[in-house]
């Protein structure tokens, strides 16, 4: 029902609700609030690309950043409370308040009264060498949007090592000076593709721009080709 394969499988290929609903809403859906009349759309596919996909994205994002379980108690919640009722938004609103606290309420109000939208970036990754066999490295995270979610960042250094930091993401620019024992080669956020409705994801890498060895430039078009289809087909 859930998972690979739920949308489609066959003739080796599978394909997961998921993915269907992350291509319906980056193909179809309309900018704007989830929580409005369904006369406000032009048709039944703006309608069904907007609500129904942006919503699973926006519920299934929650629980990839914050944790299943509490997803799952807040619809809990939700449903036993408003069972037989017509529920306003502010219901199921409060319900995943009680669960999981206010911030994840918040990010569900923004999402459902206003144009709920997020895009992260790499700015910059700069390195310089430092005496005695160190470097200095410079990586500016931009976030763009009303949204904000705490989400990991993967930077892989030159000598095979991967760092890995959370970044909060509640300011809109970060700067992290880092001092290792090799360059940091490539920087990657969101690696496991967990905003799902992040639809823009080609910024979410960057490499150092020096000239690489071809072995080298496979192996970052392979990384970065993975980052980015990790948020389309997970």
């Amino acid at each position: 029902m859930f998972g690979q394969g739920s949308a489609f499988s066959g003739f080796g290929v599978t394909v997961s609700a998921e993915t269907t609903a992350f291509a319906a809403n980056a193909l179809d859906a309309e900018p704007g609030p989830l929580a409005r009349p369904a006369s406000s759309f032009h048709g039944f596919r703006e309608l069904a690309a907007t609500i129904y996909s942006r919503t699973s994205l926006l519920l299934q994002t929650l629980a990839n950043v914050y944790g299943k379980e509490g997803l799952l108690r807040s619809i809990h919640r939700y449903a036993l409370a408003q069972r037989f009722q017509h529920p306003e938004p502010d219901a199921l609103i409060g319900a995943f308040e009680a669960e999981m606290g206010h911030e994840v309420a918040n990010t569900l109000r923004t999402a459902l009264e206003t144009n709920g939208w997020v895009d992260y970036r790499v700015a910059q990754l700069s390195t310089t060498e430092l005496p005695a066999g160190r470097w200095t490295n410079t990586v500016v995270l931009e976030r763009l949007g009303t949204l904000a979610f705490p989400i990991s960042v993967s930077m892989k250094l030159k000598s095979g090592e991967t760092l890995s930091r959370r970044w909060l993401s509640t300011d809109p620019r970060v700067t992290w000076n880092l001092v290792t024992a090799s360059p940091v080669e490539a920087v990657n956020v969101d690696p496991e593709g967990a905003v799902l409705l992040e639809t823009e994801r080609q910024n979410n890498a960057r490499f150092l721009t020096t000239p690489p060895h071809a072995w080298t430039l496979l192996e970052r078009i392979v990384f970065w080709t993975d980052s980015l289809l990790s948020g389309v087909f997970p």
